[in-house]
């Protein structure tokens, strides 16, 4: 099964708790690359920090049009909703797993 990349982008953002967006835009950077997911994003990288880009961005306030995340200042949370979602994904996708890490797919997998 192919990851929807806003599905990936929620299971990062579940893996890190309430990232900032710079925060998250780096956890992106560096897991599309280990998990060779396109998520279709434009990274500039600065050597300093790595920009968040306006397709990240899109996608965040999608994510957050379905109630799937919450926007509170700069960062960024999973709603119980999007828990939910991310549940049903952890049961059907290895990749998803794989993002959440062990503790957090046994912990979603017990809802």
């Amino acid at each position: 099964m192919k990851v929807p990349p806003q599905i990936a982008l929620l299971a990062i953002i579940a893996r890190y708790g309430k990232p900032t967006l710079s925060e998250l835009a780096s956890a992106v950077s560096y897991l599309s690359k280990r998990y060779g997911i396109d998520f279709g994003y434009k990274f500039t990288d600065n050597n300093k920090a790595i920009g968040v880009p306006k397709e990240l961005l899109a996608d965040i306030n999608t994510l957050r049009l379905l109630n799937l995340v919450e926007v509170v200042g700069d960062r960024v949370a999973v709603s119980e909703k999007g828990l939910e979602v991310l549940s049903r994904a952890a049961k059907a996708d290895n990749t998803i797993r794989e993002i959440l890490g062990r503790d957090l797919t046994q912990n979603l997998h017990q809802r």
